[in-house]
């Protein structure tokens, strides 16, 4: 089997560097994406990214200006499916950069062998998902994380909450309108999704880039409702709502939003069943990762 890694990328590159190390392998090859905003970003993927891989093939997709919740993470993915395609894939595993794998290589394609044709998609309970694509989300490219944004942005956020009203009030209704369907559907935008699977998702490119531009957050739900409606859905892995073992990645929404692992999980992580794990951020706790990394490497 062949495995094609689709590894989104704006920030903490030395760690990054270390993932790709981990990642590897004869069997598998590496997309990169890297944000357009990232100054020399070219640079930075020939002296820090490739130079640390030496089996597997590694490429540099064409950057978007990715934005938190907006529609540019879905291009960014897109594009990222599109060129991993043409290498006639097993698998797709879509990951971010601030991710790392908690079994070794040859522990993962032992794992995907053996439930070959699954496909590897988190859905979860979230009642708002259907309002994240209803309504004209107006300025998410440019107004991304409020949470984390300045007080010009929550006073924009606050007209926009606003003009979602008037639009309740009005009974728009982008589902039926851009014929998104009925049954929306959501969970975690990470995934491992087969061949057959990728190349349907890069066929609905022009319906998704429509249906999706100026919603909210649809990196959780353009995938998750594509396979809710059609015949995929019949090879989930796990039917299971809100279990991370749908998607084999170990996410902790109960300690943070993500929460970042520390050196303190290092034993949970190394005896928990999951195949990935996210969040981790050198600039918080540079052990686990360092720690991760040694034993990973030293199996």
């Amino acid at each position: 089997m062949k495995f094609a890694y689709l590894i989104i990328v704006h920030t903490r590159f030395d760690q990054v560097a270390k993932l790709l190390e981990l990642l590897d392998d004869e069997k598998n090859d590496l997309y990169v994406h890297i944000d357009e905003k990232v100054a020399d970003s070219f640079e930075i993927f020939q002296r820090t990214l490739k130079s640390s891989v030496q089996k597997s093939k590694i490429y540099l997709v064409n950057p978007h200006n990715v934005t938190w919740g907006g529609k540019s993470l879905i291009e960014a993915e897109l594009e990222l499916l599109k060129a991993a395609i043409k290498g006639n894939y097993d698998y797709y595993h879509l990951i971010s950069g601030m991710d790392l794998p908690i079994k070794t290589q040859k522990e993962i394609h032992e794992f995907f062998e053996n439930n070959k044709g699954k496909e590897f998609i988190h859905f979860s309970t979230n009642e708002d998902a259907r309002k994240r694509c209803q309504y004209y989300w107006l300025y998410q490219e440019k107004l991304g994380n409020v949470a984390k944004a300045g007080i010009l942005k929550k006073t924009c956020n606050k007209l926009r909450l606003l003009s979602i009203l008037v639009q309740k009030l009005m009974g728009i209704d982008r589902v039926k309108k851009y014929g998104i369907y009925e049954n929306v559907a959501i969970g975690s935008q990470w995934f491992s999704i087969t061949d057959s699977l990728a190349r349907y998702v890069v066929s609905k490119e022009q319906d998704i880039l429509k249906c999706y531009k100026d919603t909210y957050c649809c990196d959780e739900v353009f995938l998750q409702t594509l396979v809710y409606n059609s015949s995929y859905k019949n090879n989930l892995y796990s039917y299971i709502i809100d279990d991370y073992h749908a998607n084999m990645c170990d996410i902790d929404w109960k300690r943070g939003r993500p929460y970042t692992w520390r050196n303190t999980d290092f034993d949970e992580l190394m005896a928990s069943d999951y195949l990935f794990a996210r969040k981790f951020d050198e600039q918080i706790d540079d052990q686990i990762v360092y720690k991760i990394y040694m034993r990973l490497k030293s199996k």
